[in-house]
């Protein structure tokens, strides 16, 4: 999504609601100092749970040049709307509905491609990477001199016509609707645009190696176009039919299989589908003849996927290494009031939690609908048709980046990109400097102001209340230092212990803090004692922390994890005794004898297409420590999830596949607090199909 607003800003005004705003804010914190309550448990298992996680998610488009310098920014985007249409010759774009079909910049003398390779030098400068956006649609702009889709000369009596820009002739520029608000076809792309083709293109990547070298020396990866379910509506002019399946896949082939014969070392990253629905219908109307309907209800992103896999297989070359999409919070306004700020802070459980079920969640919009967490559906569809993709969400926005809310909801949404693996990410709203969102970034990237960063290996860390006191967990394979970042989403102080597991660390852990209690710093708190495997923190209302737990002397680079213990806390675990008990259950589920994975019984689920089935058992957390749940499955679709909850709150979710090969194993570890409730989970969507268990354990 781009718009290309005019702003008109008063510098007296701008500085005086900063002198009041500083203010102010001194006079309320120090006027509403907040006894500390007891906050969540908080558990970090530094061996449980290890996997990279890639610099590319913390990237921005358009940022300030200051914070990119500041954070030694590791990926800035060229894209949005207005990368659809960009002629490198003219180095300027055209941002269709977006900005009245207006083309060119004003500019007499371009210089071909100089405002991308600016970005490019400018990353290098920093050490980091660019996503570049190539056109596929198959039209540019034609000028870099002001010119557009629907002068008023052209087509006389629009529903409104843009003051502030007019051409050399004087005409003047229309949103391209008549007065009663119909779109008027362009009958004379030529006029506004050039037709192009991928030999056309082909000679901006070849400028682009000869300038920057091979993507392996620029860094450099290639995004394929932009939102191509939005093309009707933002680009109505040169495209006003659906985008369709066939369409789109066959398009991408072409420009990939140019950008990978020119460069060999290049990585694109496609379709870069713009909400949702679009994952699963492409375009809000399907297209006849190529769309969800002529290609049997099967889903966009999985048929695109598909034909990419196929494509390697036919021709031994992958185009395609990442999977990109966009997605907007639920609540990415700007909007700063209490009702919108709870639901920004809650709105980041889209990304990760089944049971979130927001106006954007991907699961309405499949059939059945279905439970899902959006990055694991993703990753789900990748497994299922196209493993070894990577996975990237190229734009995205959760609102409100100059507000100390929208920093936090920003950190939680960083964190949460690195637990789960994701590859790539940009902000679209990106931060000024000074925005306390930039202090976001700063703390991941710069905390202390002398490149103290985040870890690069995720590891596990969870709260007993993640919607209280969320917490991410890294090791920095630098210095093999012990990283947190801890966000406090209440209006309370609040006073934790972190338990720490399978990590030798000093005496003392570094406190890193951004609150209301100062915006403009992130200040350094007194450190904290370190004592028995844990520490107690008090984390301020409102405020983000980083905590940093240098490696003390003696111990080893690899963690060595604890020894579980051997006893499984689950009651009739394989089903041995011929019923459920103690499971509970929701529909058609029970006890068979017929394809058990060990003994003589098995359990099974057997979901309908109107009617979902559960198993569950819960049990009391005799011990605060790490836990291993483990279960053998074999199904025959890929509706079944296998997890846990603690005390209500869901911990972990594992998708079950359909194999060819019978029982598959599956694992996972959470941490967990003596006394708290773990119930122990499987669960099956509606759908016509079966599942069969057996062989649960909880130690």
């Amino acid at each position: 999504m781009q718009g290309n607003p005019i702003r008109r800003v008063s510098l007296i005004a701008v500085v005086t609601v900063m002198c009041l705003t500083t203010a102010l804010t001194s006079v309320y914190w120090s006027m509403h100092a907040h006894a500390a309550t007891g906050g969540p448990g908080l558990v970090i298992d530094v061996a449980a749970g290890r996997h990279s996680i890639s610099s590319d998610i913390y990237g921005m488009e358009g940022p300030d040049s200051t914070l990119q310098k500041d954070i030694k920014l590791p990926m800035q985007r060229e894209g949005g709307d207005g990368g659809t249409n960009y002629n490198w010759l003219q180095d300027s774009t055209n941002y269709g509905n977006d900005f009245y079909y207006i083309g060119g910049n004003n500019t007499a003398n371009p210089v071909a491609g100089a405002s991308v390779d600016q970005l490019v030098n400018d990353q290098l400068a920093v050490g980091g990477h660019s996503l570049v956006t190539v056109p596929i649609i198959g039209y540019v702009n034609k000028s870099s001199q002001w010119n557009c889709s629907y002068p008023t000369s052209a087509y006389p009596g629009q529903q409104v016509v843009w003051p502030y820009v007019t051409l050399a002739n004087g005409d003047q520029c229309g949103n391209g609707k008549d007065s009663q608000g119909n779109q008027i076809p362009d009958t004379d792309l030529s006029r506004n645009y050039l037709q192009v083709d991928p030999t056309w293109m082909q000679a901006w990547i070849q400028h682009l190696v000869q300038t920057h070298g091979n993507s392996a020396t620029s860094g450099i990866t290639y995004e394929l176009d932009n939102e191509p379910g939005n093309w009707r509506i933002v680009h109505t002019d040169i495209h006003p039919e659906p985008t369709g399946y066939d369409e789109l896949t066959n398009d991408t082939i072409k420009y990939a299989q140019m950008i990978k014969a020119t460069d060999p070392t290049a990585q694109t990253m496609g379709p870069s589908d713009g909400y949702s629905y679009a994952y699963v219908h492409l375009d809000l109307q399907d297209k006849p003849g190529d769309g969800i309907t002529s290609h049997n209800g099967m889903p966009w992103i999985p048929y695109y996927l598909q034909q990419m896999k196929n494509y390697e297989q036919q021709h031994g070359t992958r185009l395609l290494d990442y999977l990109d999409v966009h997605y907007y919070g639920d609540q990415s306004s700007n909007d700063d009031n209490a009702t919108t700020n709870a639901a920004r802070l809650d709105s980041t459980r889209a990304l990760w939690d089944p049971t979130y079920n927001g106006p954007n969640s991907l699961g309405q919009y499949l059939s059945p609908p279905q439970k899902v967490g959006q990055i694991q559906a993703l990753k789900n569809w990748i497994n299922q048709y196209y493993p070894g993709t990577k996975l990237s969400i190229s734009e995205y926005d959760f609102g409100a980046h100059k507000t100390l809310n929208g920093a936090l909801t920003q950190a939680d949404v960083l964190g949460i990109f690195g637990r789960e693996g994701l590859d790539s990410a940009n902000l679209w709203n990106t931060p000024t400097a000074t925005d306390p969102t930039a202090y976001t970034y700063r703390l991941f990237l710069n905390y202390d102001g002398n490149g103290g960063r985040f870890g690069d290996t995720s590891f596990q860390a969870s709260s007993t209340d993640q919607g209280k006191l969320s917490i991410y967990g890294a090791q920095r394979s630098s210095d093999n230092a012990t990283t947190m970042v801890v966000i406090n989403k209440t209006g309370n102080d609040l006073t934790s212990n972190l338990a720490i597991n399978n990590f030798a660390a000093g005496s003392s852990a570094q406190m890193y803090t951004y609150s209301g209690a100062n915006l403009n710093a992130i200040v350094r708190q007194p450190d904290l004692a370190v004592s028995n495997n844990s520490l107690t923190a008090t984390f301020p209302a409102n405020s983000m922390t980083m905590i940093v737990l240098p490696k003390g002397d003696g111990s080893t680079a690899t963690p060595t994890p604890t020894p579980t213990p051997e006893t499984n806390l689950l009651n009739n675990a394989g089903f041995e005794s011929g019923n459920l008990g103690p499971w509970n259950k929701t529909g058609n589920a029970g006890v068979e004898a017929t394809s058990p994975h060990s003994g003589s019984y098995d359990a099974y689920l057997y979901p309908s297409a109107i009617q979902d089935v559960s198993l569950t058992q819960t049990i009391t957390a005799p011990e605060t420590r790490t836990y291993t749940l483990t279960g053998y499955a074999n199904v025959s679709s890929q509706n079944v999830q296998f997890g846990a909850d603690v005390d209500g709150q869901q911990v972990r979710n594992i998708d079950i596949l359909p194999s060819s090969t019978g029982y598959q194993k599956y694992t996972t570890t959470f941490s967990v607090n003596a006394g708290q409730k773990i119930t122990v989970w499987y669960y099956a969507h509606p759908v016509d199909g079966w599942a069969i268990l057996d062989d649960v354990s909880l130690e």
